[in-house]
């Protein structure tokens, strides 16, 4: 909560920046099942991709390493992410609590803010996925949303445009369209 309070970034990706989300020595989480237990979700670094599709991790520990379909990791995760996958209770809690008084500023059912949270999703995404397309100038102008925020790729490598466009609204989609720099729309 302390590191909420003092304006850590509690719902950006960890590691990286996320062009680099499947390169060497990014972070990832990466699940992992034995035939007598339940899905188990850890941080990991990405080694390097097999030609099938298959990445290689190493934990933290350093001591270990596995070879993963590409379905069973997530590259960049939010702490959102990690909460919720790692059955941190309490952690899930303060950030829910972050991701409610977001969803407040950005005129979204909190509810919908949540399980976008622990889908990976960032708020700009989640303003272009749901919220009042007329709004993103006001939120721009009010510091709850940056330019930059507009164009961060989450853990699922999409920005606020794939979201705007996923969402269906023309109105949204235009609204960021509008705000992004040319550049940016050429990838």
């Amino acid at each position: 909560q302390t590191l909420i309070d003092l304006g850590s970034p509690w719902h950006r990706p960890l590691g990286h920046s996320p062009e680099l989300s499947q390169k060497e020595d990014s972070v990832a989480l990466v699940s992992s099942q034995t035939s007598a237990g339940p899905l188990v979700w850890q941080l990991a670094r990405a080694g390097y991709e097999f030609g099938d599709g298959c990445f290689n991790f190493s934990y933290e520990d350093g001591k270990h390493e596995m070879q993963v379909e590409a379905d069973r990791y997530v590259p960049m995760p939010t702490p959102a992410v990690l909460a919720d996958r790692e059955g941190r209770t309490f952690a899930a809690k303060v950030l829910r609590a972050a991701w409610k008084r977001k969803a407040r500023e950005l005129g979204v059912n909190p509810q919908l803010a949540w399980d976008a949270a622990t889908s990976g999703m960032l708020p700009a995404g989640l303003w272009a996925q749901h919220g009042d397309a007329g709004a993103l100038q006001r939120l721009l102008e009010d510091g709850v949303l940056k330019e930059e925020d507009l164009a961060q790729r989450d853990c699922q490598g999409l920005t606020a445009l794939h979201w705007a466009a996923a969402s269906g609204s023309a109105a949204r989609f235009n609204e960021m369209a509008k705000w992004l720099k040319d550049d940016l729309l050429i990838e």
